[in-house]
């Protein structure tokens, strides 16, 4: 029924999906003038005209991903650029410098705070969630002393951001490692590069350079996340299996080495194979001597739907080779598909009309027998009241309604056992 709702309402999300993308003359939610960029990370208010979006972006929101509607359509922009207005009145795609989003001192010298000035300091790349984030370090200068302040290390890890080298020319959000340990234990066949990947795609996609890989130190071939738990190195496996051929022919393994379990990965599907193997190589017969065992991994994969695939796959197999023994055509087994449904729906309406009889019977029993002890009582207090009590007529008994709190219900045994 939900997938049959689905596909109804295919349609109407498309359609839905189109009439999102289109761009419509808007105005700035800020100061009403024509909008010209749109963040959805703003919302509600998303709409910005080119003041309105360097006030509200360049320094509060640098990290929002937002869309240019000069084109006619939205088109992702990175946070390095901007919609200026020249004396013209025609807009065009600038380039602005944006400053990494960190803590800031109160002060670093003994001036006043007003003197102190935030200008962009020497580049910087920042990779968080949603990929690579071309910045600059904010520098405080002192217009009275002349001091000046960029961010150390220490200030960058108090940011909630780790240094991928002493020079912090690149620098990464601790979210990116926490995500990345959780998809590990999740999925740890999970690698370093696909991660990136994912990252790279994500820059991609919000309209920034997408390079992750050149500006992060990281080895392609490192070990995986559960070394020696769950997969074992490519050469001790190859040793392993070269051993073996060697020294041992497979038949004969599960018996010298006393192996009671055999655990692998899609067991459902290798057992089967198996046992049709032995069936043609009895010679190999000490293989069914073990037990199969699923292994974690796929055991957390192997759904109802798998089990359900793979029991609808041997029953057919069955069936198909129960037709070819008894030389049975495809048109005979339709034949007696509907044979066999037929007498199960004859059946089961010959098993309601005997119950409905039985019912009959006893209704009109139970009114003979009202109606005789009625005719005996003088008393009309001690008369049975019976709606209905012709026994041709299909009524409810008082046993057969629910209670009200005004009825008094009287079970049919009681009113048998009475009268």
């Amino acid at each position: 029924m939900s997938r049959e709702r689905w596909e109804a309402a295919r349609h109407y999300l498309l359609d839905s999906k189109f009439a999102a993308a289109e761009v419509k003359r808007s105005q700035c939610h800020y100061c009403e003038r024509g909008a010209v960029i749109r963040c959805l990370d703003c919302l509600p208010r998303q709409f910005f005209c080119g003041e309105c979006d360097i006030a509200h972006h360049q320094q509060h929101h640098v990290l929002h991903n937002r869309d240019s509607m000069l084109q006619g359509f939205f088109q992702a922009i990175p946070p390095t650029v901007r919609v200026a207005k020249d004396s013209n009145g025609h807009h065009s795609i600038v380039q602005q410098a944006c400053l990494l989003p960190i803590a800031l001192p109160g002060s670093f010298c003994s001036c006043d705070a007003g003197s102190l000035s935030i200008v962009a300091g020497r580049p910087v790349v920042l990779i968080n969630m949603n990929g690579r984030f071309d910045l600059s370090v904010p520098r405080l200068s002192c217009t009275s002393c002349g001091q000046q302040w960029e961010p150390a290390v220490r200030d960058l890890i108090a940011s909630g951001l780790w240094p991928a080298s002493l020079s912090c020319q690149t620098v990464y959000s601790l979210d990116v490692f926490a995500s990345f340990e959780e998809k590990q234990i999740i999925a740890p066949a999970l690698s370093r590069y696909a991660f990136i990947q994912m990252l790279e795609q994500r820059s991609l996609r919000f309209g920034r350079q997408s390079n992750i890989l050149c500006v992060s130190d990281i080895r392609t071939g490192e070990e995986t996340f559960y070394k020696d738990v769950f997969f074992a190195k490519d050469e001790d496996v190859a040793t392993f299996v070269e051993t073996i051929q060697m020294e041992m022919k497979g038949k004969d393994l599960a018996k010298q080495h006393n192996i009671s379990f055999f655990c692998t990965d899609q067991m459902c599907r290798y057992w089967p194979y198996l046992e049709r193997v032995v069936g043609q190589f009895k010679d190999l017969g000490n293989l069914l001597s073990m037990k199969p065992v699923l292994s974690v991994l796929h055991a957390k994969a192997h759904t109802t739907k798998c089990e359900t695939v793979q029991r609808g796959r041997t029953e057919t197999e069955n069936l198909s080779s129960l037709m070819e023994e008894l030389n049975c055509s495809e048109e005979q087994k339709m034949h007696w598909v509907s044979d066999v449904q037929q007498w199960a729906l004859q059946d089961s309406n010959k098993q309601r009309f005997r119950i409905r009889k039985t019912i009959t019977k006893t209704k009109k029993q139970l009114t003979e027998a009202i109606s005789c002890y009625n005719e005996a009582v003088t008393i009309l207090t001690d008369k049975i009241s019976c709606d209905g009590s012709n026994p041709d007529v299909a009524f409810i008994w008082p046993w057969e309604e629910h209670a009200d709190g005004t009825i008094l219900l009287l079970t049919e045994s009681l009113i048998l056992g009475f009268v």
